[in-house]
């Protein structure tokens, strides 16, 4: 049986889960709940094997050790805490967005 992580969401990933919310209400809130759905449905699924995805590459220290869990068309960014286990979601965000 793989080993089982504890994913934490932080205030600022809640907080663009929510601002994603709001914005496709506008035009569906039927739709903007499938969406925030499905988001926390692959965040969940980092309970069990969070390693499967890479890290991203960056000059950035603060920003090191990174993964990014593609959730077309958005992106899910946290990292991955093994001692702990421990994953901690840091950023949701759409793929069009300039990072």
């Amino acid at each position: 049986m793989p080993d089982t992580y504890r994913v934490i969401i932080s205030p600022k990933a809640l907080s663009e889960l929510e601002s994603i919310l709001d914005y496709i209400a506008l035009d569906s809130p039927a739709n903007a709940v499938k969406v925030i759905d499905h988001l926390l449905e692959e965040i969940a699924s980092l309970e069990t094997f969070p390693g499967r995805y890479a890290e991203v590459e960056t000059d950035d220290p603060d920003a090191a050790h990174i993964r990014l869990m593609p959730s077309p068309p958005f992106r899910i960014f946290y990292q991955l805490l093994k001692e702990q286990k421990v994953v901690r979601v840091m950023a949701v965000e759409h793929g069009a967005r300039q990072r």
